[in-house]
Protein backbone atom coordinates (compact mmCIF):
# COMPACT_ATOMS: atom_id res chain seq x y z
CA UNK A 1 0.00 0.00 0.00
CA UNK A 2 1.34 3.46 -0.90
CA UNK A 3 -0.38 6.77 0.38
CA UNK A 4 0.57 10.28 -0.85
CA UNK A 5 -2.31 10.41 -3.85
CA UNK A 6 -6.06 10.87 -4.58
CA UNK A 7 -6.90 6.94 -4.49
CA UNK A 8 -6.38 7.42 -0.09
CA UNK A 9 -9.49 9.30 -0.34
CA UNK A 10 -11.39 6.40 -1.85
CA UNK A 11 -9.57 3.85 0.25
CA UNK A 12 -10.89 6.12 3.24
CA UNK A 13 -14.25 5.57 2.49
CA UNK A 14 -14.08 1.69 1.65
CA UNK A 15 -14.43 2.11 -1.67
CA UNK A 16 -11.79 -0.51 -3.47
CA UNK A 17 -9.18 1.67 -5.43
CA UNK A 18 -5.84 1.89 -6.73
CA UNK A 19 -3.05 4.25 -7.93
CA UNK A 20 -0.50 3.94 -10.64
CA UNK A 21 2.79 5.47 -10.40
CA UNK A 22 5.77 5.33 -12.39
CA UNK A 23 9.36 6.19 -11.24
CA UNK A 24 11.87 8.37 -11.51
CA UNK A 25 9.99 11.06 -12.67
CA UNK A 26 12.43 13.93 -12.61
CA UNK A 27 10.00 16.82 -13.05
CA UNK A 28 7.97 15.46 -9.58
CA UNK A 29 6.91 18.38 -7.52
CA UNK A 30 9.13 21.05 -9.79
CA UNK A 31 7.68 23.81 -11.91
CA UNK A 32 8.63 22.10 -14.64
CA UNK A 33 5.69 19.35 -13.57
CA UNK A 34 3.37 20.42 -17.05
CA UNK A 35 1.20 18.78 -19.32
CA UNK A 36 3.49 18.70 -21.98
CA UNK A 37 6.09 15.87 -20.13
CA UNK A 38 3.53 13.61 -19.71
CA UNK A 39 3.21 10.78 -22.14
CA UNK A 40 0.18 10.13 -23.79
CA UNK A 41 1.08 6.78 -24.75
CA UNK A 42 1.89 5.89 -21.14
CA UNK A 43 -1.04 7.25 -19.66
CA UNK A 44 -3.32 5.00 -22.42
CA UNK A 45 -1.35 1.68 -20.72
CA UNK A 46 -2.10 3.00 -17.40
CA UNK A 47 -5.85 3.60 -17.50
CA UNK A 48 -6.26 0.18 -19.67
CA UNK A 49 -4.68 -1.31 -17.18
CA UNK A 50 -6.63 -0.03 -14.37
CA UNK A 51 -9.70 -0.69 -16.09
CA UNK A 52 -8.89 -3.73 -17.23
CA UNK A 53 -8.31 -4.99 -13.32
CA UNK A 54 -11.30 -3.30 -11.81
CA UNK A 55 -13.08 -5.06 -14.44
CA UNK A 56 -11.66 -8.31 -13.80
CA UNK A 57 -12.67 -7.97 -10.07
CA UNK A 58 -15.69 -6.67 -10.79
CA UNK A 59 -16.69 -9.59 -13.44
CA UNK A 60 -15.12 -12.35 -10.74
CA UNK A 61 -16.52 -16.12 -11.24
CA UNK A 62 -16.47 -18.80 -9.07
CA UNK A 63 -12.86 -20.26 -10.91
CA UNK A 64 -11.17 -17.06 -10.94
CA UNK A 65 -12.40 -16.50 -7.09
CA UNK A 66 -10.77 -19.22 -6.45
CA UNK A 67 -7.37 -18.26 -8.33
CA UNK A 68 -7.33 -15.30 -6.64
CA UNK A 69 -7.62 -17.28 -3.11
CA UNK A 70 -4.81 -19.46 -4.26
CA UNK A 71 -2.92 -16.34 -4.46
CA UNK A 72 -4.06 -14.20 -1.64
CA UNK A 73 -2.74 -17.49 0.60
CA UNK A 74 0.47 -17.47 -1.19
CA UNK A 75 1.02 -14.33 -0.67
CA UNK A 76 -0.80 -13.84 2.93
CA UNK A 77 1.47 -16.97 3.83
CA UNK A 78 4.87 -15.98 2.68
CA UNK A 79 4.44 -12.32 4.59
CA UNK A 80 3.22 -13.81 7.67
CA UNK A 81 6.61 -16.22 7.63
CA UNK A 82 8.72 -12.62 6.72
CA UNK A 83 6.60 -11.33 10.00
CA UNK A 84 7.85 -13.92 12.16
CA UNK A 85 11.84 -13.82 10.28
CA UNK A 86 11.82 -10.22 11.93
CA UNK A 87 10.44 -11.18 15.54
CA UNK A 88 13.00 -14.01 15.92
CA UNK A 89 15.04 -11.34 14.96
CA UNK A 90 13.99 -9.15 18.15
CA UNK A 91 14.34 -11.79 20.39
CA UNK A 92 17.80 -12.67 19.21
CA UNK A 93 18.91 -8.94 19.49
CA UNK A 94 17.32 -8.82 23.17
CA UNK A 95 19.67 -8.78 26.13
CA UNK A 96 18.98 -10.89 28.88
CA UNK A 97 16.91 -8.39 31.20
CA UNK A 98 15.06 -7.40 28.11
CA UNK A 99 14.42 -10.60 26.33
CA UNK A 100 10.83 -11.22 27.97
CA UNK A 101 9.77 -8.01 26.86
CA UNK A 102 11.04 -8.54 23.71
CA UNK A 103 9.45 -12.06 23.50
CA UNK A 104 5.97 -10.38 23.96
CA UNK A 105 6.70 -7.78 21.77
CA UNK A 106 7.32 -10.44 19.17
CA UNK A 107 4.76 -12.46 19.24
CA UNK A 108 2.73 -8.99 19.43
CA UNK A 109 4.47 -8.74 15.22
CA UNK A 110 3.33 -12.05 15.13
CA UNK A 111 -0.21 -11.95 15.74
CA UNK A 112 -1.10 -8.58 14.57
CA UNK A 113 0.25 -10.13 11.01
CA UNK A 114 -2.03 -12.79 10.76
CA UNK A 115 -4.68 -10.54 11.43
CA UNK A 116 -3.88 -8.27 9.18
CA UNK A 117 -3.25 -11.27 6.27
CA UNK A 118 -6.61 -13.53 7.39
CA UNK A 119 -8.91 -9.94 6.88
CA UNK A 120 -6.59 -9.78 3.12
CA UNK A 121 -7.96 -13.23 2.32
CA UNK A 122 -11.66 -12.96 3.52
CA UNK A 123 -11.72 -9.51 0.90
CA UNK A 124 -11.50 -11.87 -2.35
CA UNK A 125 -15.17 -12.17 -0.77
CA UNK A 126 -16.16 -8.97 -1.46
CA UNK A 127 -16.15 -10.01 -5.28
CA UNK A 128 -17.60 -13.46 -5.00
CA UNK A 129 -19.39 -15.02 -2.27
CA UNK A 130 -20.45 -18.06 -3.73
CA UNK A 131 -20.31 -21.12 -1.17
CA UNK A 132 -17.57 -23.07 -2.87
CA UNK A 133 -15.66 -20.07 -2.45
CA UNK A 134 -16.39 -19.22 0.93
CA UNK A 135 -15.16 -22.88 2.22
CA UNK A 136 -12.04 -22.53 0.15
CA UNK A 137 -11.49 -18.75 1.92
CA UNK A 138 -12.59 -20.72 5.61
CA UNK A 139 -9.75 -23.15 5.10
CA UNK A 140 -7.11 -20.62 4.32
CA UNK A 141 -7.37 -19.02 6.98
CA UNK A 142 -7.78 -21.73 9.30
CA UNK A 143 -4.32 -22.78 7.79
CA UNK A 144 -3.03 -19.38 8.76
CA UNK A 145 -4.11 -19.73 12.01
CA UNK A 146 -1.99 -23.01 12.14
CA UNK A 147 0.69 -20.95 10.68
CA UNK A 148 0.53 -18.51 13.73
CA UNK A 149 0.46 -21.06 16.05
CA UNK A 150 3.40 -22.97 14.94
CA UNK A 151 5.76 -19.67 14.33
CA UNK A 152 4.38 -18.73 17.91
CA UNK A 153 5.73 -21.98 19.50
CA UNK A 154 8.76 -21.60 17.60
CA UNK A 155 9.54 -18.08 18.93
CA UNK A 156 8.79 -19.15 22.24
CA UNK A 157 11.59 -22.12 21.41
CA UNK A 158 14.19 -19.08 20.43
CA UNK A 159 13.73 -17.60 23.63
CA UNK A 160 14.52 -20.60 25.44
CA UNK A 161 16.95 -20.90 23.77
CA UNK A 162 18.05 -17.42 24.66
CA UNK A 163 17.95 -18.57 27.95
CA UNK A 164 14.35 -17.73 29.45
CA UNK A 165 12.95 -21.01 31.76
CA UNK A 166 10.83 -23.08 29.66
CA UNK A 167 8.15 -22.91 32.30
CA UNK A 168 8.55 -18.85 31.84
CA UNK A 169 5.15 -17.46 30.65
CA UNK A 170 5.32 -15.00 28.38
CA UNK A 171 4.63 -11.42 30.07
CA UNK A 172 1.98 -8.88 29.51
CA UNK A 173 2.45 -6.56 25.90
CA UNK A 174 1.32 -3.64 28.40
CA UNK A 175 1.19 -3.51 31.59
CA UNK A 176 -1.48 -1.10 31.94
CA UNK A 177 -3.95 -1.19 29.56
CA UNK A 178 -5.47 2.32 28.09
CA UNK A 179 -9.27 1.24 27.14
CA UNK A 180 -10.21 5.23 25.34
CA UNK A 181 -11.30 4.66 22.01
CA UNK A 182 -10.46 7.49 19.70
CA UNK A 183 -13.15 8.18 17.08
CA UNK A 184 -12.66 10.44 13.80
CA UNK A 185 -14.63 13.52 13.10
CA UNK A 186 -13.15 14.11 9.56
CA UNK A 187 -12.39 12.17 6.98
CA UNK A 188 -9.04 11.27 4.87
CA UNK A 189 -5.60 12.15 5.16
CA UNK A 190 -5.02 15.07 8.08
CA UNK A 191 -3.57 18.67 6.31
CA UNK A 192 -0.40 19.37 6.74
CA UNK A 193 0.09 21.11 10.49
CA UNK A 194 -2.06 19.13 12.43
CA UNK A 195 -1.95 18.78 15.38
CA UNK A 196 0.93 21.30 15.95
CA UNK A 197 -1.14 24.08 14.96
CA UNK A 198 -3.45 23.91 17.46
CA UNK A 199 -1.02 22.81 20.23
CA UNK A 200 0.53 25.30 22.93
CA UNK A 201 4.56 25.36 23.07
CA UNK A 202 4.41 23.28 25.85
CA UNK A 203 2.80 20.48 24.61
CA UNK A 204 5.04 20.69 21.53
CA UNK A 205 8.11 20.70 23.70
CA UNK A 206 6.59 17.13 25.28
CA UNK A 207 7.94 15.66 21.86
CA UNK A 208 10.90 16.89 21.87
CA UNK A 209 12.47 14.31 24.16
CA UNK A 210 13.82 11.21 22.78
CA UNK A 211 11.40 8.79 21.73
CA UNK A 212 8.43 11.00 21.92
CA UNK A 213 8.44 11.90 17.83
CA UNK A 214 6.60 9.73 16.03
CA UNK A 215 7.59 9.41 12.22
CA UNK A 216 5.16 10.93 9.50
CA UNK A 217 4.18 7.11 8.44
CA UNK A 218 3.72 6.02 11.66
CA UNK A 219 1.26 9.43 12.37
CA UNK A 220 -0.30 8.76 9.01
CA UNK A 221 -0.83 5.24 9.44
CA UNK A 222 -1.88 5.71 13.29
CA UNK A 223 -4.76 7.52 11.76
CA UNK A 224 -5.74 4.72 9.40
CA UNK A 225 -5.97 2.58 12.71
CA UNK A 226 -8.84 4.84 14.29
CA UNK A 227 -11.50 3.29 13.15
CA UNK A 228 -13.89 4.23 16.08
CA UNK A 229 -13.39 0.47 18.23
CA UNK A 230 -9.93 -0.07 18.28
CA UNK A 231 -8.35 1.42 22.15
CA UNK A 232 -5.52 2.93 22.46
CA UNK A 233 -3.48 -0.05 23.52
CA UNK A 234 -5.05 -1.78 20.41
CA UNK A 235 -3.77 1.00 18.21
CA UNK A 236 -0.59 1.23 19.63
CA UNK A 237 0.33 -2.56 19.46
CA UNK A 238 -0.52 -2.07 15.48
CA UNK A 239 2.25 0.44 15.22
CA UNK A 240 4.37 -1.67 17.06
CA UNK A 241 3.91 -4.61 15.33
CA UNK A 242 4.48 -2.51 12.49
CA UNK A 243 6.89 -0.20 12.91
CA UNK A 244 8.53 -1.17 16.02
CA UNK A 245 8.27 -1.04 19.91
CA UNK A 246 6.71 2.27 20.95
CA UNK A 247 6.07 3.65 24.29
CA UNK A 248 1.90 3.85 24.92
CA UNK A 249 2.67 7.29 26.48
CA UNK A 250 3.64 8.53 22.96
CA UNK A 251 1.03 7.16 21.24
CA UNK A 252 -1.87 8.43 23.80
CA UNK A 253 -0.33 11.68 23.67
CA UNK A 254 -0.59 12.07 20.13
CA UNK A 255 -4.25 10.84 20.28
CA UNK A 256 -4.93 13.50 22.60
CA UNK A 257 -3.27 15.88 20.92
CA UNK A 258 -5.71 15.46 17.89
CA UNK A 259 -8.87 15.71 19.96
CA UNK A 260 -7.19 18.91 20.85
CA UNK A 261 -6.94 19.98 17.43
CA UNK A 262 -10.72 19.06 16.29
CA UNK A 263 -9.61 15.95 14.52
CA UNK A 264 -10.77 13.33 16.61
CA UNK A 265 -13.09 12.66 19.89
CA UNK A 266 -13.57 10.22 22.50
CA UNK A 267 -16.10 7.95 22.42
Amino acid sequence: YSGGSDHTMFIDRKIPASMINHSPDYTHHTTDDTLDKVDPVELERSELLAAAAFWYLANLDGEQAMDLANLAYANSSRRLGAAARRAQGWVKAASPAGLPSAWAEAQNVIDASAQHEMAALASVLHFNDAEAVRQQVGMMKEALGQQRDILGRALQAAVVAKGLSADEEMPALIAVLDSRVPVRVTRGPLGAGIPESALSDSRLAWYGEQGRVLSGTMRFELVNFIDGQRSVSEIRNLLAAEFGPIDQIVVAHYLEDLVTAGVAEWR
